[in-house]
């Protein structure tokens, strides 16, 4: 009985290694088919060669050189060694040679195309170009500046335009001639760099601030169909010139010259009505023309400014009249800008601290500036008067009143979280009542003498901390997540300061970084020295995610950091997402369900077959 028994449990044996043997022996052979098939078509096109070559030889041979060369061979050896060829295929062969001639003068037009966008350079319309493009319909394509309403370049098309039109941006960034293809990406929430259907490029999400861009209509089979000129974006994303000093004062020029708006190297603006702005020089090496003081010796015998805030030169607000200086800055929504000035009053006598001068720094959307005509002194004072009061007139405007008196410069800081949609933000610096106007004296005009302004800064940098304090900056950065999902991230942090007081923080503001991360900052400024405990709250596992954490490079999710006088701390707390699902081995995927089926319908034979024998050893 025992001989009968080891039958069914052998032939299930045999069947578990067949099927094994079968799955290796059916890889390895798609293997060898797969490399056969490549090597069969690396074949065809050398034979294709080496018969062009021969024909050629055999035109340049005699018939009696080529009879007394190549030995008589009987037909029957011809017909066993050379393989009957169809018609059909020779028509097949014939149309392949067409195509391939139809495509020579498009390869040489993609290589001019691709050569543009390595080198940035120009290229001119060559003969295959223009047969292109007159194949195709006459079109055209420009780009419109609307960065100011939607922050957006976008894409004019025009001329017989069809569907499968495809669009095709490219940028490279300022004193750089190579051109790079921008990739379409979400940068934050719902927020793409490159609308979907490719016509619309918002600069500030692509950090395009002074990039040139340049787009490319193409049609579906990636034929260049037309190209914009380039267009440079005139805004920065941060201010600049802040120290004032360009243009440079000369001895033409005398220590306190004017320059109107305009003026190369200013990029100052004024609300002056004369569009006059004033710029002092405090320089101890350049002499006055007329006098021969130094430009140093003038400014504190004339404006009670030994020396500038940084460097050589600064700028009074009260030129020829009160007024404003401003500028225009690229600004992404939610993010959160740093300012910082140094200001000083004028007066009558110099280190007078009972003289002091008043100014303010208003900053709002340029959109909602032009929409006010927000140009004027007047409408400038408008604005302040009604976000001092509340009135919602202007929404997102804010304000800061800055009042210091004239014995040394004073350094002033404050943030401000651009609005939703607010890609462009305007900033002023605004004069006030001066301790001049208020002397009574009438020797200089009303509005005129006051209000010193140098090294200022507006941007997503943090300026030095105040003193006796510090800052603390957080930046949480997500890895290996889906741009869906890293952008939709959020979680909590909780802080606990040198006091013990326990902060709990939300972040929520994920942006794309350049390498494909993306990350969130959460910056507490001018805080108490001392140390900090932080720890993350990471949100519910994702599934089919391994999440591993960091906090400044060490495995951990929390850790301290101290902040140090006038320094600013920081903290680096990285979570690296895993996919953790376990893929079969390569090469199997494809034929892992017909394989699975094979082994379950062999098992439920197997089974069938034991139950079977045993039902008949039973019978008997």
């Amino acid at each position: 009985m025992r001989k009968k028994c080891k039958r069914p449990l052998t032939f299930l044996l045999a069947l578990l290694l067949f099927f094994s043997l079968t799955g290796a022996s059916v890889q390895a052979e798609e293997s060898t088919k797969a490399g056969s098939s490549d090597k069969a078509q690396t074949v065809v096109i050398q034979e294709d060669s080496t018969q062009k070559e021969d024909d050629v030889g055999a035109a340049a041979s005699t018939e009696e050189n080529v009879q007394q060369e190549i030995p008589e061979i009987s037909s029957e050896v011809l017909q066993q060694e050379i393989p009957e060829i169809s018609s059909n295929e020779l028509q097949q062969e014939e149309s392949r040679k067409g195509e391939s001639d139809k495509t020579e003068g498009n390869d040489a037009l993609q290589e001019k195309i691709s050569s543009e966008n390595q080198t940035g350079e120009t290229v001119n319309d060559s003969d295959e170009e223009k047969d292109a493009q007159n194949a195709a319909g006459s079109i055209t394509v420009a780009i419109q500046d609307d960065i100011e309403n939607t922050g957006t370049l976008t894409a004019q098309l025009s001329g017989n335009v069809s569907n499968g039109i495809t669009l095709e941006w490219y940028k490279h960034a300022e004193g750089s001639n190579t051109w790079t293809r921008v990739e379409r990406h979400k940068v934050t929430g719902n927020s793409y760099n490159i609308s979907e259907d490719g016509t619309a490029l918002n600069v500030a999400l692509d950090k395009g601030a002074r990039c040139y861009y340049k787009v490319q209509g193409k049609d579906a089979s990636g034929q260049l169909l037309s190209e914009s000129a380039a267009l440079q974006v005139s805004y920065y994303n941060q201010l600049e010139n802040g120290d004032f000093e360009t243009p440079a004062a000369t001895r033409s020029t005398g220590y306190q010259p004017y320059y109107s708006n305009g003026t190369p190297g200013l990029i100052w603006k004024t609300t002056a009505s004369d569009a006059q702005i004033e710029y002092v020089s405090a320089a101890t090496d350049k002499y006055d023309k007329n006098t021969g003081k130094t430009h140093a010796r003038q400014s504190l015998d004339w404006h009670n400014v030994e020396a500038a805030a940084s460097e050589t030169q600064f700028a009074e607000l009260n030129a020829n009249e009160p007024g404003a200086l401003y500028q225009d800055v690229l600004t992404t929504p939610g993010a959160k800008l740093y300012w910082q000035l140094h200001h000083r009053g004028r007066g009558t006598t110099a280190y007078d601290s009972s003289q002091t001068d008043t100014m303010y720094v208003l900053i709002m959307s340029t959109k909602l500036a032009k929409q006010y005509h927000v140009d004027t002194q007047s409408a400038v004072q408008d604005v302040i008067a009604n976000v001092r009061s509340n009135t919602g007139k202007y929404p997102g405007a804010s304000v800061a009143t800055i009042t210091d008196d004239n014995v040394k410069w004073y350094r002033h800081t404050g943030d401000y979280d651009v609005s939703e949609n607010q890609y462009l933000t305007r900033f002023f610096f605004v004069a006030g009542e001066t301790a001049y106007d208020k002397s009574g004296r009438s020797d200089a005009k009303a509005g005129t003498v006051g209000n010193h302004l140098d090294h200022v800064s507006f941007s997503e940098t943090l300026p030095d901390p105040n003193p006796d304090t510090g800052h603390l900056q957080i930046t949480k950065t997500i890895r290996g997540l889906p741009e869906d999902n890293a952008a939709d991230y959020s979680l909590q942090l909780k802080i606990t300061a040198p006091d013990q007081k326990e902060n709990l923080v939300a972040l929520n503001q994920f942006s794309r970084n350049e390498d494909g991360s993306y990350s969130c900052t959460y910056t507490e400024t001018n805080v108490a020295a001392g140390t900090y405990r932080i720890e993350e709250i990471l949100p519910s596992g994702l599934p089919d995610y391994r999440v591993d954490s960091t906090f400044n490079g060490e495995e951990a999710t929390k850790g301290t950091v101290t902040v140090q006088d006038q320094k600013t701390a920081t903290a680096e707390i990285v979570n690296t997402y895993t996919y953790d699902i376990v893929l079969p081995p390569t090469g199997i995927q494809g034929t892992a369900a017909p394989v699975a089926a094979v082994f379950v319908i062999l098992c439920g034979a197997g089974t069938g077959y034991l139950i079977f024998f045993r039902q008949r050893k039973s019978l008997h």
